[in-house]
């Protein structure tokens, strides 16, 4: 079970908005009481990752795409829609490099089952590694979702320092139940919009 991993109520509230965007608010409120999510959620709170997935997964099926790939557009759309216009234009004056060494400190502030390494950070690529509760090694779609959302999440922050991502690869995971650890290494390239 994951019970004790949660993602923060300032992205459940910002997928909300995304969703009514595309199904209309009664189709998101009937999905929402489905899956048993609070009809008010407060940006401080925290909802379980796997109320938040099963959200996504009826919500792709309503709109025909894949629970990760829904998870991607939310992410990006939190990210955008979150941040203040102070902060954008923080973001863009502190430059992508700089942002992007900042976004595993991010990343922590809307989930607590996660944590991020940058490995590398040179203009135009990055490499980050993940690493999860070893509870996700028994929930891989779950995970799939997940890795979906953060893909998003770093196109979500390099559209606030207009930027657009080029790619976004996983290139080594490590999920196996019989191994040690449950990480995943992802490379990103970036380029100006």
């Amino acid at each position: 079970m994951l019970d004790d991993c949660k993602s923060k109520g300032t992205s459940v509230i910002n997928t909300r908005k995304y969703l009514i965007h595309k199904m209309g608010e009664e189709k998101f409120n009937e999905l929402a009481d489905e899956v048993g999510l609070p009809p008010k959620v407060v940006s401080s709170s925290w909802i379980k990752i796997e109320t938040v997935y099963q959200l996504h997964v009826l919500a792709a099926k309503e709109l025909k795409t894949t629970p990760r790939d829904l998870g991607y557009a939310s992410a990006a759309y939190t990210l955008v829609e979150d941040l203040n216009g102070i902060y954008k234009l923080f973001m863009r004056g502190a430059g992508v490099v700089s942002v992007l060494a900042k976004s595993p400190r991010m990343l922590k502030s809307y989930s607590n089952y996660s944590e991020a390494e940058m490995l590398q950070n040179d203009f135009g690529f990055v490499r980050v590694k993940y690493t999860f509760n070893e509870e996700f090694k028994s929930h891989l779609d779950v995970l799939d979702f997940i890795l979906g959302s953060f893909s998003g999440g770093a196109d979500g922050i390099l559209h606030v320092c207009k930027y657009k991502m080029d790619s976004w690869t996983l290139i080594e995971e490590n999920f196996d139940p019989t191994e040690p650890g449950c990480t995943a290494i992802a490379e990103c390239k970036y380029s100006r919009i």
